[in-house]
């Protein structure tokens, strides 16, 4: 399979429901008005774009990833090259 051109198109967060009236293994209904809720076939979807809009939007996560990258900038982790580095390996961040 070439996964290069794969594309995301959403995000299934559920599944929604339908009340169907019971019938008998004939096909009839039986007279007792007996309801089963079965599968709708449709299905409730975050579209990627919106995602996506999301994720690059967000000031809640613009500031998370503002934090992050400060964060990293001062304690890179463990066999970075930045880690390594002969100002990290002495201890000064």
């Amino acid at each position: 399979m070439d996964f290069v051109n794969v594309r995301v198109l959403g995000v299934d967060w559920g599944h929604l429901l339908e009340k169907v009236l019971l019938k008998d293994p004939d096909g009839y209904f039986d007279g007792a008005k007996r309801w089963v809720e079965v599968h709708s076939g449709m299905m409730g979807v975050v579209p990627a774009w919106y995602l996506s809009e999301f994720i690059e939007t967000s000031p809640v996560l613009i500031e998370q990833r503002r934090r992050d990258d400060e964060h990293y900038r001062l304690y890179p982790p463990i066999g970075s090259p930045e880690a390594s580095s002969p100002k990290n390996r002495l201890g000064y961040h």
